[in-house]
């Protein structure tokens, strides 16, 4: 039973994700909570990851046209903020157990 777990019968690896289709990962699962509804900070966090990282590589890509082969920082505001988010999730997915 090496990176196994049984449970009723079922051996799940510890790695799976179960949605409840075949075991497919789909994009509603990851934005669900354990209920099935939509989890506003996971929502949240995804919107702000991928908002920061797509500024992040537009400011890249009109560096480097111009020239300047130095990619911009984050300001240490958004990383903050970006932490703050995780942070909060942490802490919200312990207290619902």
């Amino acid at each position: 039973m090496d990176n196994e777990i049984s449970n009723s019968g079922t051996n799940v690896s510890a790695t799976t994700v179960v949605t409840g289709d075949n075991n497919n990962l789909s994009f509603s699962s990851i934005i669900q909570d354990n209920t099935g509804g939509v989890s506003s900070i996971r929502v949240l966090m995804l919107l702000w990851g991928v908002g920061v990282f797509l500024v992040w590589a537009a400011g890249a890509m009109v560096a480097i046209y111009h020239g300047i082969y130095t990619f911009p920082s984050l300001p240490p505001e958004i990383v903050t903020i970006l932490l703050g988010v995780t942070g909060i999730k942490t802490c919200q997915r312990f207290g619902e157990k």
